[in-house]
């Protein structure tokens, strides 16, 4: 995410016709990068330091390779933690790649195959990488079908080319006692056959410690969410990504744990705050862009809180019932369901964090962003927060113009003053 990974992504370019080559460099570079991280991290402690380590360490265990799982976002990764595995986001190898400039070839790939240009390219630049065998095959892979309908075509097309086992978790919409119940049947039915498949029990007193340790990860959280909406970090807009992908993906580790922690202690000094606090939805773009110097750390503007990093926090976790309060965390994500869940949540943030204006990024193919932005637009403009709906792609970085995002984001920040 920087011209270090661009630069990187210019070496590793050159060799990715070679497949031995390129997963070599590739390892030994963002292994580096982790090693780097973790070094910084653990000297200089801070919460934005342990993000930006814990979503490298995942990249990295995904060009390992070594008892990698490949999930969507919201699955509950505590399971499959459980069974040795660590989880790696599809959806974040998209954006590795982004990142290093080298999401073009993965897409270009993907559509010399058939992939319509219509699907989002998070799922695009992972079918060709999946075609091309630019990461190790993972042991299996998984899926729920939260937020995107892109989820099960694109998985199994990664389960099918790589001839994995291919599980899903399908979430109800409604919440009710029994939309729980359903959610429960399919997590022990999930748990058994995995123990046939890696034949081994599933060890259900290391899945309660899991959970003991995410729940008490998610009430610093609930602490913390108190503190920052007076008292908000400046982060780099990346940073924002970062936080949500380890509180997904890792949520239950303690390495996050340490993370919230750190933060905590943070947030007892006052911050330097900005003149403007800006809240942002959906995801923002992983390569370089303009973006990210308008909305820069030293900027007297900020974005102070994305709406993906706080969608838990609703959810008790009961580690005497750890199957059921993975179904309930599921089943309560207000990214689902009827719109007006979604739009509660995000207002709420807005007000919460006494943000003066919204930006809501457009991501080209995400029906579920586009498609609702009307009506959230309509909402803030009742509340006379103002709203700016800015098209983009957040991985395809040839497909978006840096002097538009510009133009437009400036035009609406001289707006609101």
């Amino acid at each position: 995410m920087s011209s270090k990974s661009i630069a990187f992504g210019k070496f590793v370019r050159k060799h990715i016709t070679n497949h031995k080559s390129f997963s070599r460099w590739m390892r030994a570079g963002i292994g580096l990068e982790s090693s780097r991280r973790w070094l910084v991290a653990n000297l200089k402690p801070s919460y934005t330091r342990w993000v930006d380590y814990i979503t490298t360490k995942t990249i990295s265990e995904a060009l390992k390779g070594e008892k990698v799982a490949w999930v969507n976002l919201f699955f509950p990764g505590e399971i499959l933690a459980t069974f040795g595995l660590k989880t790696v986001s599809a959806e974040g190898l998209s954006g590795t790649l982004s990142s290093m400039h080298l999401d073009d070839i993965a897409i270009q790939k993907a559509e010399s195959i058939g992939i319509n240009r219509s699907l989002c390219t998070f799922h695009r630049a992972s079918v060709g990488a999946s075609e091309m065998n630019l990461f190790p095959a993972p042991i299996a892979v998984f899926t729920t079908n939260i937020l995107c309908d892109g989820n099960l075509p694109t998985f199994a097309f990664h389960a099918n080319c790589r001839k994995r086992p291919f599980f899903v978790i399908d979430v109800p919409k409604h919440i009710s006692k029994e939309s729980e119940e359903y959610l429960v049947k399919q997590i022990e039915d999930m748990i058994a056959e995995l123990e046939s498949l890696f034949k081994s029990s599933f060890d259900y007193k290391y899945f309660k410690k899991l959970i003991s340790t995410e729940q008490e990860t998610l009430q610093i959280l609930r602490d913390a969410y108190r503190k920052l909406s007076h008292n908000p970090l400046r982060m780099k807009l990346y940073q924002h990504v970062n936080a949500l992908y380890s509180l997904h993906l890792r949520g239950y580790s303690l390495e996050f744990n340490k993370a919230v922690k750190v933060l905590s202690k943070q947030l007892d000094r006052e911050q330097e705050q900005p003149r403007k606090r800006i809240l942002w939805l959906h995801l923002v773009p992983y390569y370089d862009s303009e973006l990210y110097n308008i909305f820069s750390p030293s900027s007297d503007i900020a974005v102070v809180t994305s709406e993906l990093e706080w969608d838990p926090l609703e959810v008790d976790l009961d580690p005497e019932h750890p199957v059921r309060s993975v179904a309930r965390k599921l089943l309560m994500n207000p990214e689902i369901g009827p719109l007006e869940r979604r739009i509660k949540f995000v207002t709420q943030l807005a007000r919460d964090f006494s943000v003066d204006a919204v930006i809501h990024f457009n991501h080209w193919g995400c029906k579920q962003s586009s498609g609702a932005v009307g009506l959230i637009k309509r909402r803030f403009e009742e509340l006379r927060i103002p709203f700016l709906s800015l098209d983009g792609d957040c991985v395809d970085h040839t497909s978006s113009s840096i002097g538009q995002y510009k133009t437009r984001v400036e035009a609406f920040l001289e707006m609101i003053g």
